[in-house]
């Protein structure tokens, strides 16, 4: 069983309850009263103009240091670096030829700079961008990396593709993934002496070289700070035979907007995910609204999720929908793995449940005839 997250900045704790335990203090009408102050309250905090200064520097750039010419320079650097990143590994599996892609940000290093319209390129440890803005305002993009670096192979990423060899001839290709993982690595976007950005990613990385699901762990901490908004995941977890969990919190000033936590465990082998089961989730707004879920069975819940999705079969190139009958039993068996309710300020009691629910819609097909389907699912 996979940990749950710290609940205690998730008011009244992370755990649904019982379906049967609902708040009837508040009439509905108050409880929407509750639910739209909350609303308000949050997106009063959210000031769009706040991002006006990256939303300037990002189009100005898009607009200005993207297109062929001012890439020129740069463009075959580029192209030799990312096909440096390929090894051939000189084996063959299944009559396959082996390559493997190193996902490794070390190798992305030097300084860039604009010069007359141009990016042009210095050798060096650490990668930077440097360009004037729009105004004149000289902007740095710096990424520094730190302490120990970790390289790891993932074979559940492992992929297969046919490619033109040497010889004109097609042919098979393995293509395998590996990940050097920095224990430190820190973004930062200043604007003269202004920093407007700071991302700080923190790892622990616990591996022989192959990523195995039976032993390894792996944790990462990420903050991101643009100007007063700090958006932070804390304790991004997989333990081995344990399973993975998440906790994430969003501050303006001194407030905090929401706290979130995320819990799954399940079954799995370096090739793939065997079974999930019990997944809980719960999202704390201001205090005042809590959003909490447990699903008892994921992989059953998917099974079921999945054919809602899907809404029909699919035969001879075309989709045979599910009637009515079908759609909502489909329904149901989803909602008999689901926990789901809303509640204020931290009740023990639910203020409402939330379950999946069938809505018609109709289809115009090329022959203009109406057709009533059902799907896809929505909360209700």
């Amino acid at each position: 069983m996979a940990q749950t997250g710290d609940d205690k900045d998730i008011q009244g704790g992370i755990d649904p309850g019982k379906q049967t335990e609902v708040n009837t203090e508040l009439t509905t009408e108050q409880k929407k009263l509750e639910l739209d102050k909350t609303a308000k309250r949050a997106l009063a905090m959210v000031k769009s103009t706040d991002f006006n200064d990256i939303e300037n520097i990002s189009n100005y750039v898009n607009d200005n240091l993207s297109n062929e010419h001012a890439t020129a320079k740069i463009s075959k650097w580029w192209e030799d670096k990312l096909e440096s990143l390929w090894t051939d590994l000189g084996k063959r599996e299944n009559d396959m030829k082996v390559m493997q892609h190193m996902i490794n940000l070390s190798q992305i290093n030097g300084h860039f700079k604009v010069v007359n319209g141009q990016w042009v390129r210095e050798d060096a440890k650490d990668l930077q961008l440097v360009f004037n803005d729009n105004n004149g305002k000289e902007c740095v993009l710096k990424l520094v990396l730190s302490g120990k670096q970790t390289n790891m192979y993932v074979p559940f990423l492992d992929d297969e593709e046919w490619e033109r060899n040497d010889d004109g001839q097609f042919e098979e290709v393995k293509k395998e993934t590996k990940f050097n993982i920095p224990e430190h690595a820190t973004l930062t976007l200043t604007q003269g002496r202004n920093t407007l950005m700071t991302c700080e990613l923190n790892t622990k990385v616990s591996t022989n070289g192959t990523l195995d699901v039976a032993k390894d762990n792996i944790e990462a901490n990420c903050k991101l700070t643009i100007n007063n908004y700090v958006v932070e995941v804390k304790r991004a977890l997989f333990e081995a035979a344990k399973g993975a969990k998440a906790e994430a919190t969003v501050t303006i000033g001194n407030q905090k907007l929401f706290n979130m936590v995320i819990s799954a465990n399940g079954k799995s082998t370096n090739e793939r995910i065997q079974g999930v089961g019990e997944v809980s989730m719960a999202l704390d707004i201001l205090g005042d609204v809590q959003f909490k879920s447990k699903i008892d069975d994921g992989s059953t819940f998917n099974k079921w999720y999945t054919k809602l999705e899907e809404r029909g079969l699919h035969k001879n190139n075309s989709i045979v929908y599910y009637t009515e009958n079908e759609y909502k039993g489909f329904v149901q068996q989803a909602n008999n793995h689901l926990n789901a309710g809303l509640f204020l300020k931290g009740s023990e009691k639910r203020s409402a449940t939330i379950e999946l629910g069938a809505f018609a819609e109709n289809d115009t097909t090329t022959t203009k005839r109406n057709l009533l389907r059902y799907g896809p699912t929505r909360l209700c």
